[in-house]
């Protein structure tokens, strides 16, 4: 996903940050909203090495897609 590779390295300059929360028993997240403009399927893919980063930076990642509704 273009938005979360773009975002990395602003990220990775808070990594002391996501760490601290971390250690003090937090949790930082990364929230994705996803609307989609048609009822096609609708998917994206990670890379490994975007993966890698996001657990480094000891974030977690919630996804929601949110369907819009035309009524």
């Amino acid at each position: 996903m273009d938005g979360i590779e773009a975002m990395l390295p602003e990220l990775l300059q808070l990594s002391g940050t996501f760490a601290w929360i971390a250690e003090t028993g937090g949790v930082a997240e990364l929230y994705v909203f996803i609307f989609p403009e048609d009822d096609n399927n609708l998917g994206f893919t990670l890379s490994p090495e975007v993966i890698a980063d996001l657990n480094r930076l000891r974030l977690e990642l919630s996804v929601e897609i949110l369907l819009l509704d035309d009524d």
